[in-house]
């Protein structure tokens, strides 16, 4: 019989879509060993386009939307700090998971 596993951590590599290059771990320590070889500087894990990615814990229970996982994407322009302004774009995207 299978046995249900406990996934704990994601790692999702820049420069990538569609659920391509990721990596799910049951530990952290596998995911940031994994996460580190991964990178051009194996002490930090990069943001910068193409050498790096993002490593996220994933949620016992995610909130969802008629039973399916989703994102909201919202554009964000910062212009300065004095004073601190932020300019929200009025098009913003909500992304249903198949």
């Amino acid at each position: 019989t299978l046995q249900p596993i406990s996934l704990g951590w994601i790692y999702k590599p820049d420069a990538q879509s569609g659920g391509a290059g990721l990596e799910i771990f049951e530990s952290s320590e596998l995911a940031l060993h994994y996460a580190s070889q991964h990178s051009q500087d194996p002490s930090i894990i990069h943001k910068t386009k193409g050498i790096g990615g993002v490593l996220q814990k994933l949620l016992d229970s995610p909130l969802l939307i008629n039973g399916r996982r989703f994102s909201l994407r919202m554009y964000v322009g910062h212009t300065g700090n004095e004073p601190f302004e932020l300019f929200l774009c009025q098009t913003s995207f909500l992304i249903l998971q198949a």
